[in-house]
């Protein structure tokens, strides 16, 4: 989680902003600011790619360091990742994506 506030600082993101951009709750929020959950879900370390508008190396070395990555047989991942090559980076655009193809929506209280 250090790399996401590195990169948020880089940007010049509050806190707040990147809790809404991610489209977290603020208890899921808290819980991975304060270090109460180490590693995020999958959903959760790509809503933060999404809401630090990271580029798609950056967004797999963020998945690496929580022991995850993406794959081209989820389905999920290839819709993030088409949004994240076209620097779309719209939470609510990619979660209506995922809602059409039935694939579980980025951000809301997963942790």
């Amino acid at each position: 989680m250090e790399l996401v506030f590195s990169f948020a600082d880089a940007k010049g993101l509050t806190d707040a902003e990147v809790q809404k951009k991610a489209n977290l709750d603020r208890k899921a929020f808290s819980k991975l600011k304060c270090g109460t959950t180490k590693n995020p879900s999958k959903a959760t370390a790509l809503a933060l790619a999404v809401a630090l508008e990271l580029d798609l190396d950056d967004t797999k070395d963020l998945l690496s360091r929580a022991g995850l990555a993406l794959s081209p047989c989820s389905k999920q991942d290839v819709i993030v990742q088409y949004f994240i090559e076209k620097e779309a980076y719209d939470i609510y655009e990619i979660n209506v994506a995922l809602f059409e193809h039935g694939e579980q929506l980025l951000g809301t209280q997963a942790v």
